[in-house]
């Protein structure tokens, strides 16, 4: 998997953000994409770029346990409160940051007609969907 071979599903299914944070995390601990990212930008900008992404990992990360912590001891009120913060981090900078990995001819987000299946697209085939 590399930064510039990216298309196709990257989550399929759900919307819950706890698994796709768990997906983000398979994705941001992939040892290629990292040396794909780091590649790509100059200067001070490779490691801003690996630095925001190891930021949103470890965030991510820690949600994911505190949500388990969270169900397993039955305490309702914080599984609420963290559920709700992955869903913050999921739909602002995590799917911000897949957005601006796409490669040159692609887009991130949902398969036109299925709004629980993310991934990389053509935009060709978006713009052939009448979607943009």
């Amino acid at each position: 998997m590399s930064l510039s071979k990216q298309s196709g599903t990257f989550s399929r299914g759900t919307l819950r953000a706890e698994d796709l944070l768990r997906t983000f995390l398979d994705f941001a601990n992939n040892d290629e994409i990292q040396r794909d990212l780091f590649s790509q930008e100059t200067g001070a900008g490779r490691f801003e770029a690996l630095h925001d992404l190891h930021d949103l990992a470890a965030e991510a990360d820690y949600l994911i346990h505190l949500i388990e912590y969270a169900e397993e001891l039955e305490y309702q009120e914080d599984l609420e409160r963290w559920t709700e913060r992955a869903a913050q981090i999921w739909a602002g900078p995590v799917f911000e940051m897949l957005c601006d990995l796409a490669p040159p001819g692609y887009r991130f987000g949902t398969l036109p007609g299925d709004g629980a299946h993310f991934g990389f697209w053509e935009r060709e085939d978006i713009e052939a969907e009448g979607i943009t």
